[in-house]
């Protein structure tokens, strides 16, 4: 019989648009693996909910974003919804493994001082053996991650990946700008300029089980999404070294 290891401080949220029974398969792999909260936030208007509410689990909890304004803005609904001290966040669409939330557990477990363990797909012990994904894509990515590097002077593999381990008081106090995509830029920056740390772990990752990716398919709007992804990096490091991007972060909140 599969241990199931007892992770009583953690939440792990799953922001979901249209996976349907991907997100079932995952919330329900995260709990027979785990003793952790689930929280699972449910675009509006699609069928998944009606799946999710269906899942006979006390530790899985699912809620409708009626007021759905993208992946971030469900991100920080479901981080307002608990008060565990950590927070994973998983895509929904099965391309990173359950089984390596573990990996990110520990390392923020054994070292005190991180604020975040992010996971990255194209580290040297980074298996992407089942992942056959557009050339533009990786391309795109590390891009991305050339410019966080070079911009928080450390090396960063994977800038943008959907899985991620935080502790929950950061992810309280830095509420980004952006509740689209484009918050991951605006968090690493946020640990740079206020002297916090995290390290990268090398994790699995496979190609989307089902569903469509909200990024697009194409190479034009993968393309399209990658310079808006950069130039949205740029300009909240910007606000961040002239001092003023608190203060905007601030009266936008006041405004939702």
């Amino acid at each position: 019989m599969l241990e199931i290891k007892k992770l009583e401080d953690l939440s792990v949220i799953i922001a979901c648009y249209d996976e349907d029974e991907a997100v079932k398969r995952v919330s329900e792999k995260i709990v027979n693996l785990y003793n952790c909260e689930v929280i699972v936030m449910c675009a509006k208007n699609n069928n998944t909910f009606n799946i999710l509410k269906k899942i006979n689990n006390q530790n899985i909890k699912v809620f409708l974003n009626h007021d759905d304004k993208g992946k971030g803005h469900a991100l920080w609904q479901g981080i307002k919804k608990t008060n565990k001290p950590l927070i994973c966040n998983i895509d929904a669409d099965e391309q990173f493994s359950a089984e390596d939330i573990i990996k990110l557990y520990k390392k923020i477990k054994e070292n005190s001082d991180l604020t975040a363990v992010h996971a990255t797909r194209f580290a040297k012990d980074s298996d992407r053996s089942n992942y056959s994904g557009e050339g533009v894509r990786t391309i795109g990515n590390s891009i991305m991650a050339i410019m966080a590097s070079t911009l928080t002077l450390r090396k960063i593999t994977d800038a943008v990946a959907g899985f991620k381990l935080w502790k929950r008081d950061f992810l309280i106090e830095n509420e980004p700008l952006d509740q689209h995509l484009f918050y991951e830029f605006e968090l690493i920056f946020s640990m740079f300029f206020k002297k916090l740390n995290f390290i990268e772990v090398p994790i699995t990752y496979s190609s989307r089980s089902e569903g469509v990716s909200r990024q697009g398919v194409g190479n034009f709007q993968l393309s399209y999404r990658g310079i808006k992804f950069i130039l949205w990096g740029l300009y909240t490091y910007f606000l961040m070294l002239v001092n003023i991007y608190d203060s905007k972060r601030f009266s936008k909140q006041k405004k939702r």
